[in-house]
């Protein structure tokens, strides 16, 4: 799967925006309060909406809401463009006040709403195999976890077997390990349209600084493992211009 665009009507501190990803790895990066974090959020809400059902998740759920809705305005949605690895182009559309969304295939107008339900809503992860708790766990991790791991490495482990334990598998973090090594020997610093690996695969990666005033909040990965696709600055002026 791969997002081509995700666009925030009205999500956080964002209004009629969107944001475009290309092919391969993109870096989203900017100052402080420029609206990383929002689009992160953006793209998880784009793909996954809000659940339907009772029970496990509310608090979840609600501090969510707390946290991304906008308190101004009367409506809360999001739409992102996929593009699945069968080459269907899908567009989700979540009203996530309602938690209803819907899923066009893009080249024959299809409905497809019905295909990746979870949770009582729409919910494109299921096309991955995965679920929104799932997803949230392992593929879309939030900075302050990210940053949790280099105070408690173990934590990385804790939060794969939570991932078994949501999935309802006799899958264990050891054997999550396994297939994550696994894929890195075969795939990280692979290019699709060349022969071997890169430079960086051979030598090893190592994590990029800081951008200056703040530091990079989202990776999402597009096609293939190639690393270094494409590259963006999100500034104030433009996290905030639609807002006048």
């Amino acid at each position: 799967m791969h997002f081509e665009i995700v666009t925030a009507h009205d999500f956080g501190p964002l209004h009629e925006q969107s944001l475009e990803l290309g092919p391969g790895m993109n870096v989203i990066y900017g100052a402080n309060e420029a609206g990383r974090s929002s689009w992160h959020a953006a793209l998880y809400a784009g793909l996954c909406g809000m659940r339907r059902g009772r029970g496990r998740g509310e608090r979840d759920d609600a501090a969510f809401r707390d946290h991304h809705r906008p308190w101004d305005l009367e409506r809360w949605s999001v739409t992102a463009v996929v593009r699945l690895t069968n080459g269907r182009r899908i567009e989700l559309h979540h009203d996530l006040d309602n938690r209803a969304g819907r899923a066009i295939d893009l080249d024959i107008g299809r409905d497809y709403s019905n295909e990746a339900i979870f949770d009582g809503s729409l919910d494109g992860s299921v096309w991955l195999g995965l679920n929104r708790r799932i997803f949230l766990a392992t593929a879309c991790v939030r900075q302050a976890d990210l940053l949790a791991f280099l105070e408690d490495p173990d934590l990385l482990q804790e939060y794969l077997q939570r991932a078994a334990d949501t999935a309802g598998s006799d899958a264990t973090a050891a054997r999550a390990l396994e297939i994550l090594e696994e894929f890195r020997q075969l795939r990280v610093g692979y290019h699709p349209e060349s022969e071997g690996t890169s430079h960086l695969a051979s030598q090893g990666a190592v994590p990029a600084r800081p951008a200056a005033g703040g530091r990079p909040a989202l990776l999402c990965r597009g096609k293939g493992a190639w690393l270094g696709a494409t590259s963006r600055h999100l500034t104030e002026s433009e996290h905030r211009g639609s807002r006048g």
